[in-house]
């Protein structure tokens, strides 16, 4: 009985910081200027590595500045082979695998589903035993997210919900964790086949933002919205959009698209431009 009532305020701790009105209130605490003192004790919890930042921790207005830092110049090599795919993030690989009659996984006895992680069965259909790859981005990690290969961006998709912590603690106890948290999809279009980069929010992520629209912000919508545009081009390395704190992409690849990197494995720390897979056919 006792494990039970501990699995029951478990849950409701976890639903409780999910809400997004709990988002706001972070998101306001860490944008005030006061909140610049914090960094320095920040960079120690979560053994940021100041050195790699554009500028001296000093030169930050807040917290959340901080948050969204950029690389300086050659803190990331991007792999320039043709055939490579590489890491659109840094972060610690949580997943990885084929897509196996529409189920993904999501940590070690859960998993989740295709349709539901797209929020669309025609579009679930182009990955159906294809890869995927799951990279989990902790607080202290650089938040920007790039584009793993050349591709062209054509389409989106908003998908709203909450905001459940998408750490190993809470993968273990929130089934289909990936598909209730608010996400943002990018489909990315190469000449070896179609992509998917999902952005999925978090705890305290007030917003998930897309460079492929500047004007959107994916903060508190409960519904479903998928954009068409003219397609832009991102070459590999190119800035695609970013978190505001730590989380999760997925990336989904087509049958037959790629080969993961022989010594990838779950559990590897990656860094955004490291070669994570290649390409199959010649592209």
């Amino acid at each position: 009985m006792l494990k039970s009532i501990n699995a029951q305020m478990e849950f409701l701790s976890l639903w409780v910081v999910s809400h997004p009105i709990v988002s706001k209130i972070v998101e306001f605490l860490y944008s005030l200027p006061i909140s610049r003192h914090f960094i320095p004790l920040f960079c120690r919890m979560f053994q940021v590595n100041q050195q790699e930042a554009e500028k001296p921790v000093r030169s930050y207005h807040s917290l959340r500045d901080f948050f969204i830092r950029h690389l300086r110049g050659g803190a990331r090599k991007i792999c320039s082979s043709n055939q490579a795919v590489v890491s659109p993030v840094d972060g610690s690989v949580v997943a990885m695998g084929k897509i196996r009659q529409n189920s993904l996984l999501q940590v070690k006895g859960k998993s989740y589903t295709l349709n539901n992680l797209l929020a669309s069965e025609q579009n679930s259909k182009r990955f159906l035993n294809g890869k995927y790859l799951t990279i989990y981005m902790s607080p202290g990690k650089y938040h920007r997210v790039h584009a793993p290969f050349d591709c062209k961006i054509a389409e989106t998709c908003q998908i709203g919900g909450l905001r459940y912590p998408v750490n190993h603690f809470s993968l273990k106890r929130v089934e289909s964790l990936y598909c209730r948290n608010a996400r943002e999809v990018a489909y990315l279009n190469t000449g070896a086949g179609d992509a998917a980069l999902i952005m999925v929010g978090s705890c305290q992520v007030g917003s998930v933002h897309m460079a492929v629209d500047s004007r959107y912000k994916n903060q508190e919508s409960k519904g479903i919205e998928a954009r068409r545009f003219p397609a832009r081009s991102f070459q590999k390395g190119r800035e695609i959009g970013w978190f505001d704190f730590g989380s999760t992409v997925v990336l989904l690849f087509e049958p037959g698209m790629i080969a993961f990197s022989d010594t990838l494995k779950i559990g590897d720390e990656v860094q955004m431009g490291e070669k994570i897979a290649q390409f199959t056919a010649q592209c």
